[in-house]
């Protein structure tokens, strides 16, 4: 018997007596069960690579289930959240305004509360002078 081969599925020859002797019959079957564990090493080999692989594929499944899940949760509450954050703004915003036109206003007014007498000053100094002659 060859290996890789069915020849264990011919026909069995037999000695003369018209029987085959059991020493062929275990040679036979010693063979025959030699394939089977060569075909199973390859097989389980393939196996474990597959397995390997699939353990791989459940894992990365896993991470992304795991990622989506989060997604999911960011987009129910991110749009009250981000509504949550304009309004926040929105108020900081006013109160910034509000501020910076406070600011504004007192800072005029003591510009002006300081520059009006320096320039009712400046005017009445320039009808005080006499003209030079030419």
């Amino acid at each position: 018997m060859k290996k890789g081969n069915v020849e264990y599925l011919k026909p069995r020859t037999q000695n003369p007596g018209g029987q085959e002797t059991v020493s062929q019959q275990f040679e036979e079957a010693g063979h025959f069960i030699a394939e089977l564990r060569q075909t199973l090493s390859r097989s389980e080999r393939a196996f474990q690579g597959l397995k390997d692989q699939i353990d791989i594929l459940e894992r990365w499944m896993d991470y992304y289930r795991q990622r989506l899940q989060h997604a999911g949760r960011l987009s129910e509450n991110g749009t009250a959240l981000l509504g949550e954050i304009r309004n926040r703004l929105k108020v900081a915003a006013e109160s910034l305004k509000q501020r910076e036109e406070e600011r504004v206003r007192a800072f005029t007014r003591q510009h002006a509360a300081r520059s009006a007498p320096d320039a009712l000053g400046n005017i009445l100094s320039i009808f005080e002078t006499e003209p030079k002659p030419l």
